[in-house]
């Protein structure tokens, strides 16, 4: 039951949530997002693993990339868990208030919208990708 209220989850979000090839590109206008810039290039990841899960449901797919799946509008993720100072209490203050690390930062804030539970799976899931 979880895992289909997983994926409607995912699917309502992508279509609420500004699924459109009209979404301007993260650099602002005149802007390109390269090869699936727009939403309409984004895939979803290919992963059973339930943080892999959770950045395609909550929407984080339609903007970063790992290992060449998901939108191109913000920074690739493929291998942010190797920075230094990168743990999982960094990722899960960056998802909350992204303005924390960087005061001019696009991303929104995900404050109140994603479970604790779910930003400790997803924030460790983060800090794997080295």
């Amino acid at each position: 039951m979880h895992k289909l209220v997983l994926c409607l989850a995912s699917v309502t979000l992508l279509c609420v949530a500004g699924c459109s090839k009209s979404a301007p590109p993260a650099g602002g206008p005149g802007a390109t997002g390269g090869p699936g810039g727009g939403m309409g290039g984004a895939q979803m990841l290919s992963s059973t693993e339930p943080g892999a899960k959770l950045f395609n449901a909550n929407g984080c797919v339609r903007c970063h990339a790992v290992k060449g799946q998901g939108g191109r509008r913000a920074p690739d993720l493929t291998k942010v868990g190797g920075k230094a100072g990168r743990d999982a209490a960094w990722f899960v203050a960056q998802i909350k208030d992204p303005k924390s690390h960087k005061p001019g930062a696009r991303m929104p804030s995900y404050a109140g919208k994603i479970s604790d539970a779910d930003l400790k799976v997803l924030s460790e899931w983060l800090t794997g990708l080295k």
